[in-house]
């Protein structure tokens, strides 16, 4: 083989190996980024979402409404409020919730809820700001729906 030739390969190998690392090193950025903003979703839904949940579950509770607070693996953190057979319209076994969900990409707070007769999106917040306030009040606003339905 000709050394131009040889050399010819050899500046492709290099290059592509070049490229693999750096996608290789991307890779880890990004995993390590995801992890990191799994635990700062993970704290902020123990130290802001949930307790201010609670609370919204302890005036409830005594009025008779049935309520549950649970996540799943999806970075979603649902609270279901409910009176007797109450059904979402979302989803025929689901009872109606507002749910809590992580935007990755935006490192932002988006909530959904569906009540007995509308469902849908609603606000947006920032990772990093949201507050219990903000917490309760759109749970206010799913409560006052559902109780209204």
């Amino acid at each position: 083989m000709k050394d131009e030739i040889k050399q010819g390969f050899e500046r492709a190998i290099a290059s592509r190996t070049q490229r693999d690392e750096r996608a290789r090193e991307e890779a880890n950025v990004e995993a390590e980024r995801l992890r990191q903003l799994e635990t700062e979703w993970q704290a902020k839904c123990d130290a802001v979402i949930k307790p201010a949940l609670n609370e919204i579950e302890a005036t409830l509770k005594p009025a008779g409404w049935m309520t549950r607070i649970y996540a799943n693996d999806k970075a979603e953190l649902f609270f279901d409020c409910y009176r007797g057979n109450m059904q979402a319209v979302v989803g025929s076994s689901r009872r109606p919730f507002v749910s809590f969900v992580l935007d990755r990409r935006a490192r932002k707070v988006t909530t959904y809820t569906a009540t007995t007769s509308m469902g849908g999106g609603g606000a947006s917040f920032d990772l990093d700001t949201l507050t219990a306030d903000d917490v309760q009040s759109v749970t206010l606003a799913f409560f006052s729906k559902l109780s209204g339905d």
